[in-house]
Formats: C-alpha cells, structure tokens, sequence
C-alpha cells in the first residue's frame, strides 16, 4: 500500500513538472500587479546579440530617451537620440508621444506575472547576456535594468528578467523596442499646445518679413489681432493669417535621413551644411521661441523634399524633410499676407 502511495506521489510530481516545463510560469488573465514605482529621467535601449534567440524582431540600432525639464510652467521636452550605424552621426530629434509614454510605463511598472528568478526559467524563455537590455536612470546614473526574454505562450506580452525576478510586459510597451525608431520621433514642427504666437519673422528672397500679435481684437475676444510691419504697422487680413496658422500648425515631418528611401545621414547633413533659402521664426507669450531653416530641395522616389533644421529655444534638432510642395504653399500665403493691402474692418458689422 505504501509502495502505491510513492508511485502516485511521484506521478503527481512528474505531471506538475511536465505542466511546468511545457507552459506559462504563471496564469496570464490575472489582474496587473504593482511591481515598482520609480521616478527617472533617461532610458537606454540596446539592441540583442548575436546568441538571443528573436534577435530579427528587435530594432538593431541603441537609442536614448532623456526626459528635460524646461520649466515650471512648461510640459517635459523629451528627446530622441542615438547614432546612425552607416556614418557613425549622432541624431537628435523631440520625442513624441510613444517616447513620452515609456516614462509613465516603467515609473509605475506592473505585471500580470511574477516569478523568483531560476535558470530554468531564464533558459526556458531565452534571457541571457545577449538579450534586448532597457536601462533606467537619472543623472547619468543608469539603476534599474531589464533583460527582454521571448514572447508568452498567446504573444501578448514579454518575458522580462529584472531586479531577480521575472515579469512579463505587454506588446504595447515591448513595440516600442521592436518598431523602427522613426516611431518615437515627434513629426510636428510647432509644439504650441496653449501657448500663443507673439510673432513671426521670416527671411525669404532677401526679404524680412515681420508680424506681431497685439492680443485679442475687441470685437471678437477668439481672435488675434495680427499687424506686418511695412515701414509702419499694417493690420493683417484674419482669413489670411488663419489660413497661415492653420499651415504652420500642421507643418511636420515627412521623411527622415534614416527612412528606406532617404540616402542617410551623412547625404542630410551635407545638403544642410551651407546657408538656408528660407528662415522662420517664431515666439509665443511664453518665450518659447523656434526657428525653421529651410535648404535646396533634393529629389527621392520622384518626390522633391526640402531639408529642414528645427531649433527650439537653444536646442538643436538633426535634420529631416518635408515636401517641396508643402514649403511652396507657406512661401504663397506669406507673400500673399506681406503684399496685400491692409485690411480694413467693414464699419458697418
């Protein structure tokens, strides 16, 4: 009788062993466990080794997230840099909002599962030395380190090997490691939010062009009152400076130097080496100011693109392109606005 007991002891055991070894750690529809919370200011990514197993589904290139502080007043401004493999030059672009929300992420960090760390378990989901690695930091001192394992059982989430214990991360924060880093860039060249244009200048065919907010008009408290400056103040027709808002309001990216139809870095930084054919600036109430450099236009795919150099306050962004097309329609409505007479209110409304 004994010896019946052993032999089903030992069966169970070898059946929990098998469920073990064959499947997830832990059940996957359990509800989110608080795993820490820390506040950081940068997160690195590296890309895997040759030896990790999913190495293809990764993004090959390391990039920094840095989280700056401009101001009480002011949202963070986070920033997007690395270095280009090919020409071996350093980019720096504004993060958008998937970079902005790997910082709520992986300050409050959760998970559906948790499990002391064993190197069964590390083998069994492929975490080694050559794994994918996400560093968090502040000040330059990197404190918490993850190791990206392979996918779950139903590929909603990543084993993640950190602080001694394993986790899994879902797909929405993993894809930010997996997809190109095109992805995590801000595209738009006006980051404005509630802050309000105080004026404009632009510089094009030898020419300066001024334009000043002097707040809201009487008859209307949703509008501005935008004035050019001709040897003397000249109130600027709203449709026309609406339709000039609404273009500046929507200028962004349309390629990169890294994107599969560009020629790289090394061809962007050269083409912005020398003096723009157009300059643009603007200031808002909160002194923000940011200046747009446009250069010569260059020919991809049978699209003509400009380069352009965006500087915010003293930060400098790398180079990028938007369509030739899209700069002939704001060179149009400035010149329209500089050479139009001025506007003059009906009395009668």
């Amino acid at each position: 009788m004994n010896f019946k007991r052993i032999i089903l002891v030992l069966g169970i055991f070898a059946f929990t062993l098998i469920i073990f070894l064959y499947t997830d750690f832990h059940k996957e529809d359990s509800a989110d466990v608080s795993f820490w919370t820390y506040d950081f200011d940068e997160l690195i990514y590296t890309p895997p080794g040759e030896n990790f197993k999913d190495k293809s589904e990764f993004n090959s290139n390391s990039f920094r997230v840095k989280r700056n502080l401009v101001g009480l007043k002011n949202h963070p401004f986070f920033e997007v840099s690395g270095k280009d493999i090919s020409s071996e030059i350093e980019y720096h672009y504004e993060g958008g909002y998937p970079a902005k929300n790997l910082f709520n992420e992986f300050s409050i960090l959760t998970t559906k599962t948790m499990a002391k760390e064993e190197k069964s378990l590390l083998e069994k989901f492929s975490i080694n030395p050559d794994s994918p690695k996400v560093e968090l930091g502040s000040d330059g001192k990197m404190q918490k380190l993850l190791l990206l394992g392979e996918r779950n059982r139903d590929k909603t989430a990543r084993y993640v090997l950190t602080e001694e214990f394993l986790i899994t991360l879902p797909n929405y924060i993993i894809d930010k490691f997996t997809s190109k880093p095109q992805s995590l860039r801000h595209r738009q060249f006006l980051s404005v939010g509630d802050d309000t244009y105080q004026e404009i200048k632009a510089k094009i065919e030898n020419q300066n062009l001024f334009f000043e907010n002097h707040g809201k008009d009487s008859k209307n408290n949703n509008e501005d009152k935008w004035f050019k400056l001709k040897g003397k103040l000249e109130k600027i027709n709203p449709e026309q400076f609406s339709r000039l808002d609404g273009l500046l309001k929507s200028l962004s990216y349309d390629l990169y130097p890294d994107d599969d139809i560009a020629d790289g870095f090394a061809v962007a930084t050269k083409l912005t080496s020398g003096n723009p054919i157009f300059e643009i600036e603007l200031l808002t109430d909160k002194n923000r100011t940011t200046k747009l450099f446009f250069y010569e236009a260059i020919n991809f795919k049978d699209t003509h693109y400009m380069p352009v150099i965006r500087k915010v306050d003293k930060w400098l962004e790398s180079p990028a392109y938007i369509k030739q097309d899209t700069f002939f329609q704001l060179q149009y409505i400035l010149n329209e606005i500089q050479t139009s007479p001025e506007f003059k209110e009906d009395q009668n409304k």
